[in-house]
């Protein structure tokens, strides 16, 4: 094996060759749905373009008795084989795509438990008393993505593309390498060059004659780069008077020249350098500003990146169907001339800080100040009220604002990653058309209802346009006929998390637990067991896994009393914190009618067709 250069291997290639350790000094393996769902849609996205798609590096050192040490890249090595044996075991029936995987490659350093449970999955064993829960619910998760977003018939296509096209790059480091050395390299090295800063000095470039018009464009990308504050407390107080007006709560500006028109008596009123690309690159990321006595700089975390906000902002400004894929995100504003076309750039960085206000002013973050360490989501907007006095307030009335928070929650935490979020998409479009935000609730709550009846409860998956179609041509609407014998999808089909989020919001809004908030979830929940403890019997197929037993619960939560009876349930879950609202009436009904509520279970999917 050649040490001079990186290995390209395909999956196949990696995990049908070599052995891998992972060393006792890695982290527990610690993926979550959302990257894996990030990942297969990815992969999918890329299929048709005739070219191998790269999933990044694994750095490696070769240990003497000639397995791989896993230096860097053992989250995404884990992944890999964990998909492998679930799509061998729970999601192709053509077993002679899978002749070469003879087994996983990876074994654990002193962690017995994650190698067990691995070769169990893959021989398909039972690992009751073995198992890794972080390694078992990344198993279970595998069908549910792929069915999601690879239609059935395509299942072959995708896996002989994934097998085969889709690459990693092995870079094995010198035999004599210090590895104590290496990595402090590694956690000392500076960042990284980002995307965002390169497309910020190609839009500058193209007005770099422009002293007053470039100073202003970088402090307006710098000033939205930082996605976890309000945008108007990312520049001095005279440019928020400026640019946002006295109070901060406008965005009535016509186009970047009327931005420049406000705000060049303060450029005239500082000494400005000449701007060169690598001075541009040089430039502090976040901007100096000044700060009032009663700014918490830690309070809020927004829900999406700078790098797909800018995709968000494209999108919703160019009404075109663009990938909100921040990989390709050079490439793509390249495609759209922003960093070539002077109009094209000042029409963006005006939009763009346009949106990023209402962003602000609408969409939930995570806001710290009551809750320190988890944070709670909320929608407030920013008001100046006197001097260096300011405060965030509900962004409409008490009611009004609640529901805002709750239907967006409902959309984040049921599809987190930061790519793909439509209904981002769709709220900033709506909000850039309406910008008093009057209706946002309603258009919200009609969009999840499209999402429901046209993608999720739909037999077959909808072609890759549906999220464009629905936002830019139906107005966020769904405009088909609902099918008189519609069918909630059972836990042995598809069933998406949205559709047990979907329910909570409208049972919420009925009035069901008013304090109910939506936290991310990630274990659906037989109410019923699968499996009764104490002899007691079986529930019959059909109705222990349709939608009237089921709902959706933390992982934790459900690993310890998956098998316990609904009395035994409801007496633990009923002193704690709800997780779910369908399952706080489970629980009522438990209690209400002891096991003759069973009854009542098997007949819940018939209530909730109503909220369609």
């Amino acid at each position: 094996m050649s040490t001079s250069k990186p290995d390209m291997l395909s999956i196949k290639d990696l995990l049908s060759n070599d052995k891998y350790i992972i060393p006792m000094y890695q982290r527990n393996y610690a993926w979550e749905e959302s990257h894996l769902k990030q990942l297969v849609q990815d992969v999918w996205d890329s299929i048709d373009s005739e070219r191998h798609y790269y999933i990044g590096t694994l750095v490696v050192h070769i240990r003497k008795d000639g397995m791989f040490e896993t230096i860097d890249g053992q989250q995404r090595l884990t992944t890999l084989n964990i998909m492998m044996c679930a799509l061998k075991n729970e999601v192709s029936d053509n077993a002679s795509l899978f002749d070469w995987f003879r087994g996983v490659n990876i074994e654990y350093e002193f962690r017995e438990r994650s190698s067990k449970t691995l070769t169990a999955l893959y021989l398909h064993d039972s690992i009751a008393e073995l198992n890794d829960s972080s390694i078992e619910a990344m198993y279970d998760v595998v069908k549910r993505t792929i069915d999601s977003i690879v239609p059935k018939n395509d299942l072959d296509k995708f896996l002989n593309f994934f097998f085969n096209q889709v690459m990693i790059t092995r870079v094995v480091l010198p035999e004599d390498t210090d590895l104590n050395h290496y990595f402090e390299i590694m956690n000392s090295r500076g960042e990284q060059l980002e995307k965002p800063e390169i497309l910020k000095a190609r839009i500058m470039r193209l007005s770099e004659q422009n002293k007053c018009k470039c100073w202003l464009i970088g402090l307006i990308w710098d000033a939205c780069s930082d996605m976890d504050s309000h945008v108007q407390m990312n520049f001095s107080s005279d440019l928020r008077d400026a640019i946002f007006g006295e109070k901060w709560d406008e965005c009535n500006w016509t186009d970047l020249n009327d931005l420049i028109v406000r705000t060049q008596h303060i450029h005239r009123s500082q000494t400005l350098e000449d701007y060169s690309i690598i001075d541009v690159l040089n430039m502090p990321q976040n901007p100096t500003r000044e700060r009032s006595d009663n700014e918490n700089e830690d309070r809020f975390s927004s829900v999406v990146n700078f790098a797909n906000f800018l995709l968000q902002v494209l999108r919703v400004i160019k009404t075109q169907d663009i990938p909100l894929d921040d990989k390709r995100l050079i490439d793509i504003f390249t495609e759209k001339k922003v960093t070539e076309d002077l109009a094209e750039a000042d029409a963006f960085i005006s939009e763009m800080l346009r949106l990023r206000f209402l962003f602000d002013r609408f969409i939930i973050k995570r806001d710290f100040y009551e809750d320190r360490e988890n944070g709670k989501l909320s929608v407030r907007y920013l008001k100046h009220e006197k001097d260096t006095e300011y405060s965030y307030n509900l962004t409409i009335d008490d009611i009004t604002s609640k529901r805002i928070m709750m239907v967006e929650s409902m959309f984040h935490v049921s599809l987190p990653s930061q790519n793909y979020k439509h209904w981002l998409c769709a709220a900033l479009y709506y909000l850039y058309n309406n910008r008093d935000g009057k209706g946002l609730v309603e258009y919200m709550e009609g969009l999840g209802k499209a999402y429901m009846l046209g993608r999720f409860l739909a037999k077959d998956i909808t072609a890759d346009s549906f999220y464009y179609d629905l936002i830019f041509q139906k107005g966020g609407k769904y405009h088909g006929s609902i099918p008189s014998n519609l069918t909630i999808p059972t836990f042995t089909e598809h069933i998406d998390f949205f559709i047990f989020n979907y329910i909570d919001y409208c049972l919420w809004k009925e009035g069901e637990c008013p304090d109910f908030e939506f936290t991310s979830r990630s274990s659906i929940e037989h109410f019923y067991p699968q499996h009764p403890m104490d002899n007691f019997p079986t529930m019959d197929d059909e109705h222990l896994h349709n939608i009237g037993n089921l709902c959706l619960i933390s992982a934790s939560k459900n690993s310890k009393l998956s098998n316990y009876q609904p009395l035994a349930k409801t007496e633990h879950y009923h002193k704690g914190k709800i997780d779910s609202i369908k399952q706080k009436i489970m629980m009522e009904i438990t209690i209400n009618n002891n096991h003759g509520g069973l009854k009542r279970l098997k007949h819940m999917p018939n209530t909730y067709k109503r909220f369609f």
